[in-house]
């Protein structure tokens, strides 16, 4: 797990191609954007947008796990 600023993603970019085409993605989106699921690459990549209220760091909460996709989260606000 890699916690950071958008600002520094390009770092990561040696570890999957994968990442400039989502940091391409994430610098055109906007709050505007209604939720729903979005497909960048065909079903190899795809944007989840939902709006939700985030968790105190104090409240219990679980990290993700998986084994098959890479999961960047990005908010746009708040």
């Amino acid at each position: 797990m890699i916690i950071d600023n958008i600002e520094n993603l390009n770092k990561y970019f040696p570890l999957d191609v994968r990442l400039k085409k989502a940091y391409d993605y994430i610098n055109i989106l906007d709050k505007s954007i209604k939720p729903g699921n979005y497909e960048i690459d065909g079903k190899n990549m795809f944007s989840i947008v939902q709006h939700i209220c985030t968790k105190h760091i104090d409240e219990s909460a679980f990290f993700e796990a998986h084994r098959r996709y890479l999961d960047l989260q990005v908010i746009l606000e708040g």
